[in-house]
C-alpha cells in the first residue's frame, strides 16, 4: 500500500507553532492514535496565516490551522475555531506582583517585559493590546520561541505573555504565577480550514475527525 499524506501546516504566532497542536490535543475527545496508523504521514510546517491561506488555495496543504483575524471568507472552508487566551507570567522572583491586581501600565514601568520577536501573530496581537491603552512599550527582552519565554521566566529574567493553555502544568506546579491585569488581554480566534470546494482525502478527514470535540 502507498502512503497516504497528510500536510498540515500551523500559523506562527507562536513559535514554534506546533503548539497550536498540542492544544487542539488537549481540547480532543480522542487520542490521536492517527499516529500509529501505518502508511499514514504528517507533516508540519509554520507559516504565518497568510501564507497558510496561500498554501491551502494553491492546494500545496490539506489541513492549515491560522488566526481568524485574516479575510478566508473567498476560498477557504473554515471547519471549527477555538479561541486562545494570552497571559503574562513570571517565576518564583517576581511572584509578589500576583497577589493583587495590577494595571497593564504599572507591570510594562516597573518590571522587565519578555515577548516575541517581531513578526508574528502573537507580537503583532500583543503590540496592538499595548497600544490601545495607550502604551508603546519596547520589552526589555525578545525571544524567538515560546519555549524560551517559559524558561526566562521561571528563571526571574522577566514577565512573559504566553497562551494560559500551553503552561497549564507550569502553574499547577507553581513554576510559573500568573499575573492579574486590571485590561484583560482579549482572547485571540484560531480556526481550522481547507480550500473551499475541494475534497479532503480519507486521512485528512480521519485527522480532523480526532480534533473535534
Amino acid at each position: 500500500m502507498s502512503e497516504i499524506e497528510i500536510s498540515l501546516i500551523f500559523d506562527s504566532f507562536m513559535k514554534p507553532s506546533i503548539q497550536v497542536f498540542f492544544i487542539i490535543c488537549k481540547r480532543g475527545a480522542k487520542k490521536f492514535d492517527i499516529f500509529n496508523i501505518p502508511n499514514i504521514k504528517i507533516y508540519v510546517k509554520d507559516k504565518s496565516s497568510y501564507e497558510i491561506a496561500k498554501a491551502l488555495d494553491l492546494g500545496e496543504i490539506d489541513i492549515g490551522i491560522l488566526n481568524m483575524n485574516i479575510d478566508t471568507s473567498n476560498s477557504l472552508n473554515v471547519i471549527k475555531t477555538f479561541k486562545i487566551q494570552d497571559c503574562f507570567v513570571v517565576g518564583e522572583k517576581y511572584k509578589e506582583i500576583c497577589k493583587k491586581q495590577i494595571s497593564l501600565k504599572d507591570l510594562v514601568d516597573r518590571y522587565p517585559i519578555i515577548l516575541l520577536e517581531k513578526g508574528g501573530n502573537t507580537r503583532g496581537d500583543i503590540d496592538n493590546y499595548f497600544s490601545s491603552h495607550g502604551l508603546d512599550v519596547v520589552p526589555q527582552i525578545e525571544l524567538s520561541n515560546v519555549e524560551l519565554m517559559i524558561e526566562f521566566a521561571k528563571r526571574g529574567l522577566g514577565v512573559s505573555c504566553v497562551i494560559k493553555d500551553y503552561i497549564k502544568k507550569e502553574l499547577d506546579q507553581k513554576q510559573l504565577y500568573e499575573i492579574s491585569i486590571k485590561e484583560k488581554i482579549p482572547e485571540r480566534i484560531m480556526g481550522i480550514a481547507t480550500k473551499k470546494d475541494i475534497p479532503m482525502s480519507t486521512a485528512a478527514e480521519r485527522f480532523i475527525d480526532l480534533i473535534e470535540d
